[in-house]
């Protein structure tokens, strides 16, 4: 942008109009009278922060912060610490799930269907601390189905998390034995004292039969996609504090990703299923289960991925190489895997790698390259034995929910866990 004469900018305008077009001069001057960037009669900013701030019950003490912009709108943010976390993995999987919401909304079958993952903003301070978008109208899974049980007329069910149900759990994990006969014990000591009942939530927070009907639709596809991307990129840690439920919509809201790329293997106690799909979270779906709308959505959602594979592993990649990123973070729960010699970080190569098999279909969770971090730690037993076998969509789908499902694998997860809900 330069200044130049009056006379010789008018001339050059008068081209740039077409009055010269037969000169050859083809030079288009730009004027800077009047130009404003970053104009602040279109732009919101902050107005005022609210004087009061509300700390949340979980165990990092979170701040719940509003502001008011200058557009009238009021907004609400979490201000997180993250001890031994980094929030700038919430952040970069924020991206990828954008992408992955892009491709869904190309292809037809998503489209239709509306599948997407439900994401929030994610503004980094540094490694520890951050602004989190606070998500209006959602509730932690765990809540609601309290309330579930509570829907008139109510069911009779001890407590989520006594000591008698903790006791029994982590009893049945120390006595050990075959891995088929700790399912069958888990089922009858633990599980049948919770019947699965979250269906009730959805009659009596949507009163309305068609608004019951689009919940319940929403909340399952919003399930498959879930569970297909947290299986690609390795999502763990997703007990019933960090699924949310959108009240007024149905649909899922999942949190704190700390815990990526099968960091859930390296933990105290090993995650071995590839997402949580519980009997609760079925129960929801309606009398067809996860045999309806969730198993077809999942098949649409691992398709999509599987097309456009190249390019997220091209997203990934630079998450993954990022030296800024915090992968040496390390919480409490997996300093007993440091001790016995586990390793630091993560190896980008071999990360790609699983990643790159479960988007061509092969179950790789025992094979992964989480469990060299673990070294203190032999592998768990699994129902079904892993094979380098390439499954077709359906095969994959049909796979996974064999191994979210099943008692075998579930009475090994961490107590706190509560895979009896």
């Amino acid at each position: 942008v330069t200044l130049q004469p009056p006379q010789r900018a008018a001339r050059r305008a008068g081209v740039a109009q077409g009055q010269g077009q037969g000169g050859g001069d083809d030079e288009l001057a730009v004027s800077s009278v009047g130009h404003d960037p970053f104009p602040r009669s279109q732009s919101t900013r902050i107005a005022r922060f609210h004087d009061t701030a509300t700390v949340m019950h979980s165990k990092a003490k979170p701040k719940k912060v509003a502001l008011d912009s200058t557009n009238g709108e009021t907004y609400v943010y979490l201000c997180k610490q993250e001890k031994n976390g980094d929030l700038r993995k919430d952040a970069r999987l924020m991206e990828f799930n954008a992408v992955v919401n892009r491709f869904l909304q190309r292809d037809v079958g998503g489209r239709q269907r509306s599948l997407r993952l439900r994401t929030y903003s994610v503004v980094c301070l540094n490694e520890e601390s951050g602004l989190l978008e606070w998500v209006p109208d959602t509730a932690p899974m765990r809540g609601l189905i309290a309330e579930a049980y509570a829907v008139f007329p109510a069911l009779d069910f001890p407590r989520f998390s006594t000591a008698t149900v903790r006791d029994a759990f982590c009893n049945l994990q120390t006595e050990g034995g075959r891995q088929a006969d700790m399912g069958a014990k888990f089922r009858e000591t633990v599980f049948d004292q919770f019947t699965p009942c979250f269906h009730r939530w959805f009659l009596s927070a949507f009163k309305e039969p068609t608004a019951w009907f689009e919940a319940r639709s929403r909340y399952a596809r919003s399930c498959a996609v879930w569970s297909a991307v947290g299986h690609t990129v390795g999502l763990g840690d997703r007990h019933l504090e960090n699924i949310l439920v959108d009240t007024k919509a149905g649909e899922l809201v999942h949190v704190d990703f700390d815990c990526l790329f099968d960091k859930g293997v390296t933990l105290a106690r090993p995650e071995v299923v590839p997402f949580r799909l519980t009997s609760h979270m079925v129960d929801g779906m309606g009398v067809a289960g996860y045999e309806g709308i969730y198993r077809r959505c999942m098949e649409v959602t691992f398709s999509v991925l599987r097309e456009h594979q190249g390019t997220l592993l091209s997203v990934l990649e630079p998450f993954l190489q990022d030296p800024t990123v915090g992968w040496d973070r390390q919480g409490r729960s997996e300093q007993s895997a440091l001790d016995h010699g586990g390793r630091h970080g993560v190896d980008p190569k071999r990360v790609l790698s699983t990643v790159r098999g479960r988007l061509r279909g092969v179950y790789n969770l025992r094979d992964s390259h989480a469990w060299t971090r673990n070294s203190g730690k032999p592998k768990p037993p699994s129902g079904l034995s892993d094979s380098t076998l390439e499954f077709s969509v359906q095969g994959q789908v049909q796979r996974l929910i064999e191994e979210a499902t099943s008692d075998e694998n579930l009475c090994l997860m961490y107590v706190g866990w509560m895979p009896w809900l």
